[in-house]
C-alpha cells in the first residue's frame, strides 16, 4: 500500500508474457498491477520490452493522482 492506494492481488492472473519480465522488475510490475495503476496491454500481456506511449504514461499518472486523492 503506497500513497494511500490499496492493493488487490485477489484472483490476479499472471501476465501471459511474465517470463520475459526481468527478475528485478517483477515485484514492482505486480505491485503496480495490484494497485490498479498498470493493466498491461491486450491479451493480458505486459510487453516488458515494448515502448510506452504518451497516452499510456498519462493514464498511469492520472490513475495515481486520482487514487491517491492528491487533486480534488
Amino acid at each position: 500500500y503506497a500513497a494511500g492506494i490499496s492493493m488487490n492481488a485477489e484472483n490476479r492472473e499472471p501476465f501471459t508474457d511474465e517470463e520475459t519480465i526481468s527478475d528485478w522488475a517483477l515485484e514492482a510490475v505486480n505491485s503496480l498491477r495490484d494497485m490498479g495503476l498498470m493493466n498491461g496491454r491486450g491479451d493480458n500481456c505486459f510487453e516488458p520490452k515494448g515502448t510506452a506511449t504518451r497516452a499510456e504514461i498519462c493514464a498511469v499518472v492520472y490513475r495515481l493522482v486520482e487514487m491517491s486523492g492528491i487533486a480534488g
